[in-house]
């Protein structure tokens, strides 16, 4: 049975304002739901679908985002599903334009890898894929970025499919990616001059602005 309960999931937002679609299938049996992030509405509906998505996860989850900033509840939902055995894969990009978003972005590194995530940054230029992949069952892709500008003040749109074909295309992609990518270590973070982490601290403290 694919589908989650969105509705029941993010409370009493009805479904017209979540900008879900019908069910719909194509001729590859793809079940699509479409989120649309809108400053206009009270709840930030694609940080609620993300946020459900790493609760839900049971075995795996894949992320490959150009901004990972996230706020206190996405931070909680990623690490606790680390903590119940969950494989977490972050990768985002080594440069990072604007460079105050990948200094912010790096503040949050050595907590992840702390926790049993993998965070691995992409050498190979620039990293634009919004993706996540569940379980290598659900994959959700979009231009929405796990920051407070693209969960609050812009308009975004993502798809969550529910196909194992299109997941596992995806995470093909991602482990292609990942051999052009670097693992992160808590020694990195630790050994980060001191004016690295005071740009750091200071792109963090920012960061509700970028």
């Amino acid at each position: 049975g694919y589908g989650w309960e969105w509705g029941s999931e993010l409370g009493t937002m009805e479904g017209t304002h979540m900008g879900k679609a019908s069910p719909s299938k194509d001729s590859h049996n793809v079940y699509i739901q479409i989120f649309e992030g809108n400053p206009g509405l009270p709840t930030p509906v694609i940080r609620e679908m993300h946020f459900i998505c790493l609760t839900q996860a049971t075995r795996t989850i894949d992320v490959t985002n150009p901004y990972f900033i996230p706020d206190a509840d996405i931070m909680m939902a990623i690490k606790t599903a680390a903590a119940r055995g969950v494989r977490v894969r972050l990768l985002v990009p080594r440069q990072v334009i604007p460079k105050v978003a990948g200094a912010a972005s790096r503040t949050y590194y050595g907590e992840l890898v702390e926790a049993g995530i993998n965070v691995f940054q992409y050498n190979k230029g620039v990293l634009h894929a919004k993706v996540m992949i569940i379980d290598g069952e659900i994959a959700e892709v979009g231009s929405s970025n796990y920051d407070l500008r693209s969960y609050r003040l812009n308009y975004e749109v993502c798809a969550v499919l529910y196909n194992s074909d299109v997941a596992r295309v995806l995470t093909e992609q991602f482990e292609r990616d990942l051999t052009e990518a670097t693992p992160y270590r808590l020694e990195d973070h630790m050994h980060r001059t001191s004016s690295e982490r005071m740009l750091d601290q200071a792109a963090r403290l920012l960061s509700p602005l970028l």
